[in-house]
């Protein structure tokens, strides 16, 4: 956090490993940031829902086959 500085803001939500409520999360966010920092946990099919988010989108934890070459990913599967 002190690296962004105070130019920045972070919103944090949780979903709780619920698809429905990580759905409407990213559904919600969309336009609204700038960048997307996710925890997707296992869900599958998670593809459209993450390259249509409109800005940069970094996947933590779990790795998504479907998405590689499309979004960055940062975890310990690679």
């Amino acid at each position: 956090m002190e690296a962004i500085g105070k130019s920045a803001s972070v919103d944090l939500y949780f979903h709780n490993y619920n698809r429905k409520v990580f759905e409407t999360l990213i559904n919600e966010s969309n336009n609204k940031y700038t960048s997307y920092v996710i925890m997707s946990g296992k869900f599958e099919g998670v593809e459209p829902l993450l390259t249509g988010l409109s800005g940069n989108v970094y996947l933590l934890d779990h790795f998504h086959p479907e998405l590689k070459g499309k979004i960055l990913f940062c975890g310990p599967e690679l």
